[in-house]
């Protein structure tokens, strides 16, 4: 299970819901220093993007997808 709502990027990398942390910044100290570092705010947006990454693979998985059968279970620890 994975925390539920909309997860939001911070310009200091740190990700969040509306009500709690997801994950904790990258350690910039200005929004500039974020923006000029193309790679992390890639590696941001893949993160917030979890949910609706995570919702895609369990549809995919209910239409017997093998791939994405395999990553819910990596996912789920298994």
């Amino acid at each position: 299970m994975i925390t539920q709502g909309k997860w939001k990027i911070f310009y200091d990398g740190e990700i969040h819901t509306d009500d709690k942390m997801i994950c904790c910044g990258l350690g910039f100290d200005s929004f500039k220093e974020f923006i000029d570092r193309k790679e992390q705010q890639a590696n941001a947006r893949m993160i917030a993007a979890a949910p609706e990454l995570f919702r895609f693979a369990m549809s995919e998985k209910e239409k017997g997808n093998k791939s994405a059968i395999n990553l819910i279970k990596t996912l789920q620890g298994e």
